[in-house]
């Protein structure tokens, strides 16, 4: 109950599912929260930028990311069909994740990518696992913290450097990572 209450089901259900079911699991805080970075990681790459993607499904991928979606499936249902490899399984969501992002760093249309992330969504949606939404507990204050950070994104543009470092710096300071892309910055909690 008490992982629950520390928002930290998913990040359990993670932990449990990268051990293969008929391997012994030993529990630690560390673990636990490597899979928690691990899953805001998944989340962060199935929803970034997902406010422009989400509208209207986007065109089939293309060049890389097409051959990553294709592997990503492949590998997961035959980890599925194998004994239920989890493990496995989860490995290919990952890759999946890492094509994504260099897809978007790469400046990748918004738009594009959502085959993609919906394709990493439903391998959690079938693990019981909640991609579709970026955890960002920061409460009332998640509002300002997007426009700080879209404002700092007008600065770049206008090449205002020392204005946009300042932001990150302030930001970082109340525990705030911004990743730049080109197709727009995003924001977690560090």
């Amino acid at each position: 109950m008490e992982l629950l209450d520390r928002g930290l089901g998913d990040s359990f259900r993670l932990m449990v599912l990268q051990s293969h079911y008929r391997s012994p699991l030993t529990y630690s805080e560390e673990a636990l929260l490597a899979a928690d970075r691990g899953l805001e990681r998944l989340q962060t790459s199935a929803t970034a930028i997902a406010n422009e993607s989400a509208g209207s499904p986007g065109p089939e991928c293309e060049g890389d990311l097409a051959v990553a979606v294709s592997q990503a499936e492949a590998l997961f249902h035959e980890a599925m069909d194998d004994d239920f490899d989890s493990p496995r399984a989860i490995a290919a969501m990952f890759d999946l994740g890492r094509a994504i992002n260099r897809a978007r760093d790469a400046g990748a249309e918004p738009k594009s990518l959502s085959t993609a992330q919906n394709t990493l969504i439903g391998f959690g949606a079938i693990l019981g696992l909640d991609l579709s939404q970026q955890r960002r507990s920061l409460g009332e204050v998640e509002p300002f913290v997007d426009l700080l950070v879209r404002v700092r994104d007008d600065l770049r543009v206008a090449k205002q450097w020392a204005l946009a470092d300042r932001i990150r710096s302030e930001l970082a300071d109340r525990g705030i990572d911004i990743a730049d892309a080109a197709a727009g910055s995003t924001w977690r909690k560090a």
